[in-house]
């Protein structure tokens, strides 16, 4: 009868399991018609900005803005874009096996990169619905996405917006490199939480409920078998 036993506290405590994956896979599932938003990483509103026609500096004379007398970097290649109000150039360059990109106004001349905490707000606030206002702006040698990616050099502008929207740049080309609120935090920990990544493991703890299932389907045969097993007939 032991294995009765086990076989009913085994389906007690997996049911626990099953449920959270239940419930976090239709949530995961889900997230784009329920809370999460499908525009992160894109500009929701334009700030007026020059038209193209407008540029005063040519590419040749942006690159001798962006590099430094008897650098040997290697350029790939140049854009004219609309970034924060500003008509710039965004020049990527290949440094050994670093890219380093660079950033200049195409009206002024001027080197952008690093960007500055007002530039980068100007950035930011294209991808934020408007009206949006800037609670802070912070340089950070460091940041961990929630993915546990590693950026190097970027800047965090932080909106006072209900959800606390926070817009990662990186501080040489302006790109947006990251975009974190309270549904995309809701969503992150979903995710982990169907995925059982707790106690610095990845996986590895969804082995527990396709186990209990695994034991459940033996232990539910052999409850089976005793049950309905042909009874010897006394001879």
């Amino acid at each position: 009868m032991k294995t009765n036993l086990w076989h009913r506290r085994v389906a007690l405590v997996s049911t626990i399991f099953l449920l959270i994956s239940a419930v976090t896979g239709l949530l995961w599932a889900y997230a784009a018609h329920l809370y999460l938003r499908t525009d992160y990483q894109k500009k929701k509103n334009g700030i007026t900005t020059p038209a193209f026609r407008a540029a005063k500096i040519t590419p040749q004379a942006a690159l001798e803005s962006a590099f430094k007398t008897g650098d040997t970097t290697k350029v790939e290649h140049i854009t004219l874009l609309r970034e924060g109000g500003r008509l710039v150039y965004l020049i990527a360059m290949q440094k050994g096996a670093k890219q380093k990109p660079a950033l200049v106004d195409a009206l002024t001349g001027m080197k952008l990169s690093p960007i500055d905490d007002r530039f980068a707000s100007q950035i930011a606030t294209e991808y934020v619905k408007a009206p949006a206002t800037v609670a802070s702006v912070k340089t950070l040698a460091t940041y961990v996405t929630m993915t546990g990616r590693e950026l190097k050099d970027v800047l965090e502008v932080t909106f006072n917006e209900s959800s606390h929207p926070k817009i990662i740049l990186d501080r040489s080309s302006g790109a947006n490199v990251d975009e974190v609120d309270g549904a995309r935090k809701f969503q992150y920990w979903v995710r982990k939480l169907h995925q059982f990544q707790f106690f610095g493991t990845k996986k590895e703890l969804t082995a527990i409920p396709g186990l209990a299932l695994l034991f459940l389907t033996i232990t539910g045969v052999m409850i089976l078998w005793r049950r309905y097993k042909p009874k010897k007939r006394p001879s």
